[in-house]
């Protein structure tokens, strides 16, 4: 849900509409008030000037010349022309009144930086021809893309660190001088000015930006510093938080982040769009949110709702006013809700298992919605751009405050594991049966665990985030196309290109969350293929459109049962059986076209209801294993993994989901290294006879094209030492007793 910078470049924008559109004081005569600009200011720069060289030349005018008197440019530690470790960009502006030591630069405080370049030839920014704009020499795309890569993971570094609607940076390459504007939606880019020729433009620029209010800077208004007695008060709720409920790292992985002293803590101000009322809420850290810049910049607080006139109160007391917050920037679509107009209708139709909402909706700055900038230079008139972006969403800022909950991993032991599945089956069952709401991105992460204990001793589960539900009216199906948690999602959706996303993928999502959560934390024997998961395949088609398919290992999961792990649960190894055995009927009843109606739904949904109803009834001592929770048993297979895709339709002109394209790519990150510790392993051939962990009946591996690495765990029970693990091919892996037959009936 994120667009690389690279892809979301807008420009060349003339220097005046740029300056004019981003960087324009709200004060009159402002301008009027420059003083002449010598031209000799940066003659001392050629082509044969360092970086160093011009970074001090850079902060000398700037110092001495008046141009930005509430400002100072101060150098963090040059970073090279390549990707800088450290993140030090080469020149960092800081208000005077936040000046920071000399070293590693302050996140918190800066205000604009400045990246420099003495390679003229590695401007990767739009021009208007394949000679960079004024420049002597053709552009150096590898050097360029280390640029946008480096300037990437700055605007990262920065987003996350403060709460921002947009932000200004400059990129120096010799002579000249690019002004970026970056919001959520992309940046813009402006025109390549040769400033050692023309000093009075870089002037100018210091110059409107030494006058710009706070909001015209970038800066979230409804977000500001917290008081000390504030820092203090969050600082002891979520201490007594952690003591009340374990504070272990698998109880709460993430949430003592939020007590991390390298970050400032601040107050947020929310406006509900329900009842009007303004509330405010103290943050500090996130405890979840993403690495990227653009997008929806997702981000997770825990908070401390603020009481008036409560200034001595108790920790028990603070602890019940601890709240989660979800800040994101969503794209506004006529086919998907608004999450906060979700929860309001779901609260409506009585739909259980969903995290009370306290507070939720858009962030306005006055009586205007806080809503990306850059897509409306796709519209301006007698402007030329340079391959513009087909698509540039508008992105609008949005918040839900709710119930604190506790991450899926931190269940207790097998038989709170179902329970929590159950009920978040039972919620996406209702939400879309009384309220028509399909969720769309059933993951590990969107299914919470209540902390308050029942008198059954199991906690209950809550289904979260309904940030990209759509309304399906009755007697209608979808047309919106796959998306959600590439690792969860159906395999129909995986493996059909041209399908729309229904209540079926959602629920046969729920399965592979349990198979999945169960895998890493409970005890079974062998070793479990987690690859089956992220199976990709990659098509290109005479049309130029492109696909990703998956879903063949998920598929050959159903059928075979020597890939099933074997779990020291009783209970849970049947109910993994029935499980699969109605998933398997339902996929026959796809080969075979019968209708799926509403019928078909509430007979599906009934019987996965009954199936988790009558596990969880059971009572022999034989049934339910205590103990059998376990660390992460294969948590050195993340460390070769890609980033989390998560899939989602693109948007079309008239702000509405391309229904033909089943993946962007444009939206998904796929890590082109896979940082894997075994990468010299001996390659089988492509009929390599594989002995599995689990059984004894040989496997063959069809199409197997390179070995990718052990990712055995010596503490997997079961598993024999000299078993060569290899992960999954493109293919499914296939026990030679059957493997023709399973070939003929799906065809490939």
């Amino acid at each position: 849900m994120h667009r690389k910078l690279s892809q979301s470049i807008v420009g060349p924008l003339p220097t005046p509409h740029f300056f004019e559109s981003f960087v324009n004081p709200g004060a009159p005569g402002i301008l009027s008030k420059l003083k002449r600009v010598l031209k000799k200011t940066f003659s001392r720069i050629t082509t044969r000037s360092t970086p160093q060289d011009i970074q001090s030349q850079l902060m000398d005018a700037v110092s001495t010349r008046g141009f930005c008197s509430n400002y100072v440019l101060k150098s963090d530690g040059y970073s090279q022309d390549v990707i800088s470790e450290k993140l030090r960009p080469s020149l960092c502006l800081y208000s005077r009144d936040d000046e920071p030591l000399e070293g590693s630069p302050d996140w918190i405080n800066l205000e604009i930086m400045v990246d420099i370049h003495s390679d003229e030839s590695a401007d990767p920014f739009p021009s208007p021809s394949n000679v960079s704009q004024n420049h002597s020499c053709p552009i150096n795309k590898s050097a360029g893309q280390l640029v946008l890569d480096n300037l990437e993971r700055y605007l990262t570094a920065l987003f996350a660190r403060q709460h921002r609607t947009s932000t200004l940076a400059l990129c120096i390459f010799g002579r000249f001088v690019r002004f970026l504007y970056v919001d959520h939606a992309g940046a813009v880019a402006s025109e390549a000015v040769n400033y050692v020729a023309n000093p009075r433009i870089l002037a100018e620029f210091f110059w409107r930006y030494n006058h710009l209010s706070r909001i015209e800077r970038g800066f979230d208004p409804t977000v500001i510093p917290a008081t000390q007695a504030e820092r203090r008060r969050l600082t002891q709720a979520v201490t007594h938080y952690l003591q009340s409920v374990g504070s272990t790292d698998r109880v709460n992985p993430k949430i003592r982040n939020t007590l991390a002293k390298d970050y400032p803590t601040y107050k947020v101000e929310m406006v509900s769009e329900s009842s009007s009322t303004k509330t405010e809420y103290i943050i500090r850290k996130p405890c979840a949110e993403s690495r990227h810049a653009l997008g929806r910049a997702t981000r997770g607080f825990v908070a401390l709702q603020v009481s008036e006139g409560a200034s001595d109160e108790s920790p028990d007391v603070l602890v019940q006013r601890l709240v989660f917050l979800k800040d994101y920037w969503r794209v506004p679509s006529s086919q998907v809700q608004k999450e906060s107009e979700s929860y309001k209708e779901l609260e409506e139709h009585d739909v259980p298992h969903i995290p009370s909402v306290v507070s939720a909706g858009d962030v306005y700055t006055g009586s205007r919605v806080q809503r990306s900038q850059t897509q409306r230079v796709l519209r301006m008139k007698n402007i030329q751009l340079v391959d513009p972006p087909t698509s540039l969403p508008q992105h609008i800022h949005h918040r839900v405050v709710q119930q604190l909950g506790l991450p899926l991993s931190s269940v207790r032991n097998a038989r709170e594991l179902v329970q929590v599945m159950r009920d978040a089956l039972e919620a996406l069952i209702d939400g879309y049966t009384n309220a028509r709401l399909l969720h769309r991105d059933i993951s590990d992460n969107n299914i919470l665990i209540s902390p308050i204990e029942r008198p059954d001793g199991l906690r209950r589960g809550l289904l979260n985030d309904w940030d990209i539900t759509c309304k399906v009216p009755p007697g209608c199906t979808t047309i919106l196309p796959r998306s959600g948690t590439w690792r969860f999602m159906s395999c129909y959706l995986l493996h059909e290109r041209h399908v729309s996303h229904q209540i079926y993928d959602d629920l046969q999502s729920i399965f592979w969350v349990l198979l999945y959560t169960s895998a890493r934390h409970f005890r079974h024997s062998g070793y479990f293929w987690l690859d089956l998961f992220d199976e990709e395949r990659h098509f290109q088609f005479n049309d130029g459109t492109e696909f990703t398919k998956g879903g063949s290992s998920k598929l050959g999961y159903f059928d075979i049962d020597e890939q099933c792990p074997v779990f020291r649960c009783r209970a849970l190894n049947d109910l993994f059986t029935k499980l699969r055995a109605l998933w398997r009927d339902y996929h026959d009843s796809l080969r075979s076209r019968k209708p799926h109606d509403e019928t078909r739904l509430q007979q599906i949904s009934s019987r996965l209801l009954k199936i988790f109803d009558m596990t969880l009834h059971r009572r022999c001592a034989d049934d339910w294993v205590g103990g059998d929770w376990v660390p992460d048993l294969y948590a050195e297979w993340d460390a070769g993994q890609k980033e989390e895709t998560i899939v989602t339709p693109t948007l079309n002109s008239n702000n509405q989901m391309n229904v033909g394209m089943s993946i962007d790519d444009n939206r998904r990150e796929v890590k082109e290294e896979k940082r894997l510790e075994h990468a010299n392993m001996e390659r089988p051939s492509s009929d390599t006879l594989i002995s599995s962990p689990n059984h004894t009946t040989p496997f063959i591996r069809r199409g197997c094209k390179r070995a990718r690495g052990d990712l055995g765990d010596a503490s997997v029970p079961a598993c024999p030492p000299k078993a060569k693990r290899y992960r999954h091919s493109p293919e499914i892996v296939l026990p030679i007793r059957r493997s023709q037959r399973l070939i003929d009936r799906r065809g490939l």
